[in-house]
């Protein structure tokens, strides 16, 4: 085991330039990319995973992304994954799965790469129902029907992209206030609606009655507008 908490760390030595920071065009192919996984997972876990989700950019349409399919799937408890999952998913060549501390209290993600570039192909996230993890679902609905914060988030995307090119860490670090912010607008204008998967789905979380409830204020209509639409924030 790694100091990172990996659990197969020695399987593979991926290079620095497998992991530099490229962002290609939105592919319209991401989407049954994601089916498919899908697909492989129920074959190979059934009902030890009760929901699985396609998160991260390449859920976005049109937003362009880093061409790695984002996953998070529900697990029983922790313990079910690191008994039961990982093992499973190490064995069908998802090369690396490890800890991750960032979302208190934690939880197992595992990277499947390209046998042969080791380019990064798949993250797959495992969390229990009520996870802060599952706070990402606000985060990919709200960009996808708000196309002018989609746009926003483009825009920074490609500005970290060139400045952090060759530190993947350090690009990933760098949006996480923005994600944080659009995400709590997100849970919040769901929560105050009262409608919809997001809302329905995170309103078992406890955490959440801590979460200020953040009133929409940006105006967002749409394409049509040349500047992406208004930028009043909240």
């Amino acid at each position: 085991m790694s100091d990172k908490g990996s659990i197969d760390s020695d399987r593979i030595a991926p290079s620095a330039k497998a992991d530099r920071v490229v962002l290609v065009p939105y592919d319209p192919a991401w989407p049954e990319r994601f089916a498919e996984i899908e697909r492989e997972l129920r074959q190979l876990l059934g009902t030890t995973l009760s929901r699985i989700e396609h998160i991260g950019s390449t859920a976005v349409p049109g937003l362009p992304a880093k061409p790695i399919i984002d996953v998070l799937a529900e697990v029983p408890d922790q313990e079910v994954a690191r008994t039961v999952a990982v093992p499973a998913l190490l064995a069908a060549g998802y090369y690396e799965c490890y800890w991750q501390f960032d979302l208190p209290p934690g939880h197992f993600t595992c990277v499947k790469r390209d046998t042969h570039t080791y380019h990064r192909l798949v993250h797959l996230h495992l969390a229990p129902a009520g996870h802060p993890q599952w706070r990402s679902l606000a985060f990919r609905d709200y960009l996808r029907s708000h196309p002018g914060e989609a746009r926003r988030y483009q825009d920074l995307k490609k500005d970290l992209a060139v400045r952090f090119a060759e530190d993947r860490e350090g690009y990933t670090v760098a949006k996480t206030d923005y994600i944080r912010e659009t995400t709590e607008r997100a849970l919040g204008l769901a929560l105050a609606r009262g409608s919809g998967a997001t809302a329905q789905f995170l309103l078992g979380d406890p955490e959440l009655e801590m979460l200020p409830v953040a009133i929409e204020t940006r105006v967002d209509d749409g394409a049509d507008s040349p500047n992406g639409g208004g930028r009043e924030e909240t």
